[in-house]
């Protein structure tokens, strides 16, 4: 299995690091009731997964090239492996889940048992 390279491997870490804080800013923000952040909700796991597999895994392309294809004639969506459709699939069903857990399920299934 190729390996990613450094330069992918530090703006991964960076890119992860900065969506950590700006979760942290959006989750202060929520509690001073600020809703407008929902959005963040939505971008942060999403951000935070394609950066973690950034950290483990080579890029669509570097894989194609690694197994020898000619990739000047595909498309950008054409370069992107199987492996990297399942990554994005999966960061897509996490920001939804956490949209729902926090904006969803929180509000209207919980909320019933906070007055009795």
């Amino acid at each position: 299995m190729p390996k990613p390279s450094i330069q992918q491997v530090i703006g991964a870490i960076f890119f992860c690091l900065s969506v950590i804080g700006i979760w942290l800013i959006r989750y202060e923000a929520q509690n001073d009731n600020h809703h407008y952040l929902k959005v963040w909700s939505i971008v942060f796991p999403i951000t935070l997964c394609l950066s973690l597999a950034a950290i483990i895994f080579p890029g669509p392309r570097a894989e194609r090239l690694q197994r020898g294809e000619d990739i000047a004639t595909l498309s950008l969506v054409q370069i992107i492996t199987g492996r990297w459709w399942k990554i994005l699939a999966i960061a897509a069903m996490s920001g939804a889940l956490h949209y729902w857990y926090w904006y969803v399920w929180k509000y209207f299934f919980l909320w019933k048992n906070y007055g009795r």
